[in-house]
């Protein structure tokens, strides 16, 4: 029995962990975080600092808030791509 409740329990431990380092670190509002997802959250700590920051900006603005799909969308438009090796 303890096995099954400490399984269930890690990933709402990991989920809280993340909200705790967002409203920490970057000052968010309670109301915001209680209505964001687990799989936003890891989108948005997933993105470089300087696009964490600014999706962050636009959710506290009162924009609506970004899905997860966006935000992932947002954070590999960013990201550096590294070009193909061509095959000789």
């Amino acid at each position: 029995m303890r096995k099954t409740t400490w399984f269930r329990a890690k990933p709402w431990i990991s989920h809280h962990l993340a909200i705790l380092k967002l409203e920490t670190e970057y000052n968010m509002s309670r109301d915001i975080l209680e209505k964001l997802t687990e799989f936003q959250v890891r989108q948005i700590l997933s993105a470089p600092e300087e696009k964490r920051k600014e999706i962050i900006e636009k959710i506290e603005k009162g924009e609506e808030i970004p899905s997860a799909r966006e935000i992932e969308a947002e954070v590999k438009e960013v990201a550096p791509t590294t070009p193909k090796a061509e095959c000789v």
